[in-house]
């Protein structure tokens, strides 16, 4: 188990809920009303996850469909949002 201090500094850097982090308890992401925190992910980090996504399925074959199902297992919500994105 991480040290607090740790988690904290996890948290700091990516907005994340301390109690989430680190028991699994409540909201994943801390309001960012007014903290001047942007919860947009810019269009580099985008590329270089997809970047990354390329390499990993050149060394593993299968690891883009295998990450799909992780994806959808993780955020049910991604699901819902798809086929509301379709009506």
């Amino acid at each position: 188990m991480p040290r607090d201090g740790t988690v904290n500094k996890i948290c700091e850097q990516f907005g994340c809920s301390f109690n989430w982090l680190k028991y699994g308890e409540g909201e994943m992401f801390q309001s960012t009303e007014g903290e001047g925190i942007s919860s947009e992910i810019d269009p580099e980090t985008f590329g270089d996850i997809q970047k990354w996504l390329n390499d990993q399925e050149k060394e593993k074959p299968g690891f883009n469909n295998w990450f799909k199902i992780e994806f959808r297992n993780r955020f049910p919500e991604f699901d819902k949002w798809e086929k509301k994105k379709e009506e």
